[in-house]
């Protein structure tokens, strides 16, 4: 779990190491004990039988059940993560409606106090946004003008992480979760592709991709299928915003996480929230190196179709001219 892989999984690579050995040594003990059963001796016969019992029992479990457990574990932890995007969800619905349907802004970059939350996710020690929940759920009062435009509308910083994320970041001579794995799509608002940012990608909107500054502009993709919330890579989340170049399928510029049994938690503008499972090996199989990064190849793609590239890029915005 520490180096980020879902239980189901790390037990499953365990077992490609250690099942046969555990095969071979429940069936030698069961042979060995299961001769027992033709002793004369009444009490060791029946030892025989429960032993020989036991440790099958044993294996099979060791085996089978186990891994059952841990995928039924997994699932939970899949649903509660759901529940929490909802939440979100709501909160940012509320939002809407004081507003006058405009919609929750992605701040342009650090020293921009507009976002949805605020504050900077990496893996430095001694950064406090990793562990600041005022940057999520803090008031205006204390806040000032960097309090998250959600804040109010949300009772508990716990909706804004998955139970799956387990990793933590140094303070001081502490180790100490990090209060975020979520992040807004960067096409919601469109701050993220500000024309004033001093970027190559700048302006996406400029280059004939929608970003939705209203509800009301949420017509293409249409609701159900427009992603508002999503699980963010551990190394890729930073501020509040998920970035996606949608003129090229070669690289990720942020990646989503795999945290679901090599799947991701996404909420959508109707209301409704999934998981997708992935297929390529980014992001399917991305390493937590616990250092951010950015722009992640997508060259191992099945077939080289980038088809999770694609699912998510149709899912965020769509072309201003079909």
């Amino acid at each position: 779990m520490e180096d980020g892989m879902e239980l189901e999984d790390a037990y499953f690579e365990t077992l490609k190491v250690t099942g046969k050995a555990v095969c071979f040594t429940g069936l030698t003990l069961a042979i060995g004990v299961g001769t027992w059963i033709f002793s004369d001796i009444k009490f060791q016969a029946n030892m025989g039988v429960l032993l020989t019992f036991m440790f099958l029992w044993n294996m099979v479990g060791a085996i089978w059940l186990l891994p059952a457990l841990a995928k039924a574990k997994g699932n939970a932890t899949g649903i509660y993560c759901l529940n929490n995007q909802r939440q979100l969800l709501t909160a940012w619905k509320l939002y809407v409606g004081d507003y006058e349907d405009k919609l929750p802004p992605n701040a342009k970059h650090i020293q921009d106090p507009r976002g949805w939350i605020n504050g900077f996710l990496d893996f430095r020690p001694n950064n406090r946004d990793n562990t600041n929940v005022l940057y999520l759920i803090g008031s205006k009062k204390v806040m000032g003008d960097f309090y998250p435009k959600l804040g109010p509308y949300t009772q508990s910083a716990g909706i804004y992480k998955c139970p799956s994320d387990t990793y933590t970041a140094k303070i001081k001579n502490k180790q100490l979760p990090r209060v975020r794995s979520v992040s807004m799509n960067g096409f919601i608002e469109g701050g993220l592709y500000d024309p004033s940012m001093n970027m190559n990608n700048s302006s996406i909107h400029g280059r004939g991709w929608r970003k939705y500054d209203t509800l009301s502009h949420i017509i293409d993709p249409s609701p159900s299928k427009l992603w508002i919330f999503a699980d963010e890579h551990p190394d890729s989340i930073n501020n509040g915003g998920f970035v996606l170049y949608p003129f090229t399928t070669q690289f990720w510029r942020n990646l989503p996480a795999n945290y679901h049994n090599g799947g991701c938690g996404y909420a959508f503008a109707d209301g409704h929230a999934e998981t997708k499972k992935w297929t390529d090996p980014a992001p399917k199989d991305e390493p937590v190196l616990k250092r951010m990064r950015l722009d992640y190849p997508n060259a191992g793609s099945i077939g080289g179709r980038a088809a999770d590239y694609k699912w998510v890029l149709h899912h965020s915005t769509a072309p201003l001219k079909r």
